[in-house]
Parts: structure tokens; C-alpha cells; sequence
């Protein structure tokens, strides 16, 4: 299995997405082409968290009879648990005039 692969594979929901995927492991250093090892569990997982923090800013979308919509308190929340497991503190989320910023 690649990085990638173990990337996709822990995301509950289908989210295709390549180049977002591609972009937040290279951003966190990683090789989504490389063999995925135990050893990239916290890796994989940051990226995944980064995912969930990208998701909160994400407009949701309307379209006929297709609609999607996030949950942006269950994205913090599932962020914010991936970063206590490695024993991290989460990034704290700020309010400028009515906007949350990261």
C-alpha cells in the first residue's frame, strides 16, 4: 500500500480529490507514492487532520438533486482528537470579526 493509499483509506466519507490529497502530503513532507509503513501512522494522520481543517472552509455545494455539506464542529473535533493521540495540542481556532481562522 502506498502513503497515498493509507492517506484515502482513513477517510470516512468519499472525497475524491487527487491533487488536494497530493498537495497536503508533499506539504507535509511526505511521498504519496512511497510504502506506506507503521512507522508514517502519525504522519499520514497530520495529514488527515490537515484534510479535516481544509474541510472546514470548504463552501458547501448544491447542485438539483446533489448536495454536500460538512460538519465543520465534527471536522475540529475529529481534527483536534488526531492531534491529542500523538500528544500534540491543537491549533487554536481564532475569531476575527465573525471569521474563524486556523
Amino acid at each position: 500500500m502506498t502513503i497515498l493509499q493509507a492517506f484515502k483509506s482513513a477517510i470516512e466519507f468519499e472525497y475524491n480529490n487527487d491533487n488536494l490529497f497530493t498537495k497536503i502530503l508533499l506539504d507535509n513532507a511526505l511521498d504519496g507514492s512511497g510504502t506506506y509503513a507503521a512507522t508514517d501512522e502519525q504522519s499520514v494522520d497530520m495529514c488527515l487532520a490537515d484534510l479535516y481543517q481544509y474541510l472546514t472552509v470548504h463552501p458547501d455545494f448544491k447542485e438539483g438533486g446533489t448536495s454536500q455539506t460538512w460538519s465543520k464542529k465534527a471536522l475540529r473535533t475529529s481534527r483536534d482528537e488526531l492531534y491529542r493521540k500523538w500528544g500534540l495540542t491543537p491549533p487554536s481556532t481564532n475569531k476575527v470579526k465573525g471569521a474563524q481562522i486556523w
